[in-house]
């Protein structure tokens, strides 16, 4: 039941969670959970696209249809045959790369698209973006994983709209569980990373498209010069956003009391 007036006006605590601050994070929570399921669903295009290209290039089988054989497509059966059997393949080449991938969370994608780079002699320089990258998704999916199978509230010694998540009940070693505490804008700034990294990563191995793609006059209207550069600008969340306990370490009375945040 909402509180219509607030209990603790005159404290530095909370005594109760007001019904705002409940909203704030579940909104955050949601646009948070939203963007890490459309992250994994698009690197499995992303990789099923660039291992289809690495097995059997297009351009080798799939030519763009001449104008003649537009003409005679309606009329000319073995025009239509061969345009209908070259989209059979395509469509075969896909089920195939499917088939043998499957359902992958994200590290054994991380271990494919690093497997794909290998075998298509990448240089460093290609290597250090991707891993750049994924460390980055990689310290996501760790919050993700936390919030995921132990949730959050919000830590009512101040009023800073912090919350916290602690797997003390549900890690087996005591010594090794943490309470981590953040914002949850925090969360918003994860979730804005989670929506350009499958351009990141598409971008890392198809150079000249993006470079084709800088060229096009049809992509220098303000409007996509600033989705570009908001794009492949420096990633939102940062580390020191968060603030960790654990038994190694001595408790401290707020997060809020330690940062300035």
């Amino acid at each position: 039941m909402a509180v219509k007036t607030d209990p603790d006006k005159d404290r530095d605590f909370r005594t109760y969670i007001p019904d705002a601050l409940w909203n704030e994070y579940f909104m955050a929570l949601g646009k948070f959970f939203h963007a890490y399921a459309r992250v994994e669903n698009d690197l499995h295009v992303v990789l099923s696209n660039l291992l289809e290209e690495a097995v059997f290039p297009s351009k080798y089988y799939r030519q763009p249809p001449s104008g003649e054989e537009r003409v005679k497509f309606l009329q000319d059966p073995l025009a239509r045959t061969k345009i209908q059997r070259e989209a059979s393949l395509s469509l075969q080449r896909r089920a195939a790369v499917r088939a043998v991938l499957g359902s992958m969370r994200l590290k054994p994608m991380k271990d494919s698209f690093n497997r794909l780079l290998s075998v298509t002699n990448a240089d460093d320089a290609v290597t250090a973006e991707l891993d750049r990258i994924f460390a980055h998704l990689g310290d996501i999916q760790s919050i993700r994983d936390r919030l995921a199978h132990n949730g959050a509230t919000p830590d009512m010694r101040n009023k800073e709209n912090w919350f916290y998540t602690s797997d003390h009940l549900t890690q087996n070693l005591q010594e090794k569980s943490s309470t981590i505490y953040f914002k949850a804008n925090t969360l918003l700034d994860m979730a804005r990373d989670l929506t350009v990294i499958p351009d990141l990563i598409f971008n890392v191995f198809n150079p000249d498209i993006r470079k084709a793609m800088d060229n096009d006059p049809a992509a220098q209207t303000p409007e996509i010069k600033a989705h570009l550069t908001d794009v492949r600008g420096p990633f939102r969340y940062k580390s020191t956003q968060l603030k960790r306990e654990s038994r190694r370490t001595k408790p401290t009375t707020s997060p809020a009391k330690r940062t300035t945040q």
